[in-house]
């Protein structure tokens, strides 16, 4: 296994080399108008991450004495205005941190929003041609066949009634239907560690070989009531 990247990149260069596709042909990937646009908007992401506008503005959006329904409202609108003018991959990447925290900090489930601000911003990115990765594929295989490419908001004429359609139903049904788990792992093993199971095995050259089992049970900080049981290999 390796990076997709690497393993794409290896893969060009073997069949360049073995003259199974020409110079033209393995470098016009790169030349490709929707690859490069993708590869600009995540560097004008990158640069709002770095500003924190985005996270300000974001909680700001969200409010500090919001209801589940009202928040879920705003994040829908909010993601879905920011993913018609920025790719929508890198915008749930750096929204979802936000919602998350802000969610656990109101004690909501992250659950609830997390799935509403996907489908945002996917609707959001089908409303340009920049919004989403599969537009601009789209656009340049037609600019390559010499077809008239899609205008800066024709795919909206589609896409924008499917969304608020869609965005409709999540902010009437999601809080009901969705999810409603407040935290992941980490927090399962917090407030229910009492709760838990694990099981240990000891090798031979182990530092507890030879020890009672109650100063094996002590010197892990645990009472000698949390032993279950024991199995011996024979």
């Amino acid at each position: 296994r390796g990076p997709p990247d690497q393993i794409m990149l290896g893969a060009l260069v073997l069949l360049w080399n073995m003259q199974i596709i020409t110079t033209q042909k393995a470098l016009e990937g790169f030349a490709n108008q929707g690859l490069v646009t993708i590869g600009a908007l995540f560097i004008v992401v990158q640069a709002i991450d770095k500003s924190k506008i985005l996270d300000r503005a974001a909680r700001k959006m969200l409010g500090q004495h919001s209801s589940e329904r009202g928040a879920m409202i705003r994040l829908c609108s909010m993601t879905f205005i920011l993913s018609t003018v920025l790719n929508n991959t890198p915008l749930v990447v750096l929204m979802m941190p936000i919602v998350r925290d802000w969610a656990r900090q109101r004690g909501m489930a992250p659950s609830k929003f997390l799935i509403p601000l996907s489908y945002a911003s996917i609707m959001g990115g089908l409303v340009t041609t920049i919004g989403t990765s599969t537009n601009l594929v789209v656009n340049g295989l037609l600019e390559a066949q010499g077809i008239e490419t899609f205008s800066f908001l024709e795919p909206g004429m589609v896409a924008l009634p499917v969304a608020v359609v869609a965005m409709s139903t999540l902010v009437c049904f999601g809080p009901c239907l969705l999810p409603g788990d407040k935290g992941g792992l980490f927090r399962q093993v917090r407030e229910h560690g009492d709760d838990l199971v694990t099981t240990m095995e000891l090798g031979g050259e182990s530092r507890f070989v030879g020890r009672t089992v109650a100063s094996v049970i002590a010197s892990m900080g645990l009472q000698p009531a949390s032993l279950l049981s024991i199995r011996r290999r024979s």
